[in-house]
């Protein structure tokens, strides 16, 4: 009997694609990965290949590139999770250009290799940024789309492709939308608050407060944010479905129970600068609806994924340190 065709992951060696991989493998799936590996880490998918390494396949390619879409023909995905992106507001901002190029253009190649391979689904990882700054909270699917970033822009175009994908070619799809992600092999230079607290802690330093620290936004554990891709994976076509907690978590509150969960005296988070442009104040996404379509609920709370996120953070030190030096 022939073996089931491979699921392709998108960026599937960054922070959520690497975690999304292990579940897909878990289930006994062959699982490809295309990554440009620009933000994203072999190092992320070491534990994958160790256990699974017979049934997982990498591909270096820039997911812009048309070799994406004869790729599709000989592996014939039988879905796909899009999850490469330029995921950084500042650099949206800095180059909208590239930005638009990897998220927009790269979304459009993606659906094509999707009808090439006669992949039965494509799940598209979307933003809270789509939605900008909301006056009601938790946010529903059913709210305007109001971007405020050319990062969130070129995700509300990705939404549109999709959209189009289905009346054109018949492709089924499902678009979350993710609240705050946060967890281990997260970067900090990608602007994700949660991993910028952790190294300045890990370094000694207090963490840095952007603004008056009274922006709001909800974090949601990597892990739970893997099962709902999973879950969508065979539910929901055709759907738009935020992966959030539905909590608002002050950003000086946030700082404040790291240092607390890390267990460290004296330090004192410090405020400095201001908020960024495009950058919306307060955000939470009602998570109801993936309740309903995937049976999808967030089960670990705040303080745990960061009492998690900071041991994973001493581990991976404690491992470098112990590495011999070249």
């Amino acid at each position: 009997m022939s073996e089931a065709p491979p699921v392709l992951v998108t960026g599937g060696a960054g922070f959520l694609g690497s975690w999304v991989v292990e579940r897909l493998l878990a289930r006994g799936l062959r699982v490809d990965v295309v990554d440009d590996l620009s933000t994203g880490s072999l190092e992320n998918l070491r534990r994958a290949r160790d256990r699974h390494g017979a049934r997982l396949t990498v591909v270096v390619e820039d997911v812009t590139s048309a070799a994406i879409g004869s790729l599709a023909e000989r592996r014939g995905w039988r879905s796909i999770v899009h999850l490469a992106a330029r995921a950084s507001l500042r650099a949206s901002t800095l180059d909208p250009v590239r930005d638009a190029e990897v998220n927009v253009l790269g979304t459009v190649r993606v659906l094509e290799a999707a009808k090439r391979a006669r992949s039965r689904k494509v799940v598209f990882a979307a933003s809270a940024a789509i939605y900008g700054d909301q006056r009601a909270l938790p946010i529903r699917e059913e709210a305007p789309l109001a971007p405020m970033s050319f990062y969130g822009a070129g995700k509300v175009a990705g939404l549109e492709y999709l959209r189009a994908a289905r009346h054109v070619h018949g492709t089924a799809s499902t678009s979350l939308v993710f609240a705050n992600l946060y967890g281990p092999r997260q970067r900090a230079e990608l602007g994700a608050v949660v991993a910028r607290f952790v190294d300045a802690l890990l370094a000694g330093h207090a963490p840095v407060v952007v603004g008056d620290g009274t922006q709001t936004r909800d974090f949601v554990w990597v892990g739970d944010a893997a099962d709902a891709v999973v879950a969508a994976l065979d539910r929901a076509d055709g759907e738009m479905i935020n992966v959030a907690t539905g909590l608002e978590t002050s950003i000086a509150g946030l700082a404040r129970l790291l240092v607390e969960v890390a267990g460290i005296d004296g330090l004192h988070p410090v405020h400095q600068g201001r908020q960024s442009v495009g950058e919306v104040h307060r955000n939470a996404l009602d998570p109801s609806r993936a309740a309903h379509l995937l049976g999808w609920r967030p089960s670990v709370r705040l303080a745990d994924g960061l009492a998690r996120t900071w041991a994973a953070a001493l581990e991976a030190r404690r491992i470098r340190e112990a590495a011999p030096r070249s």
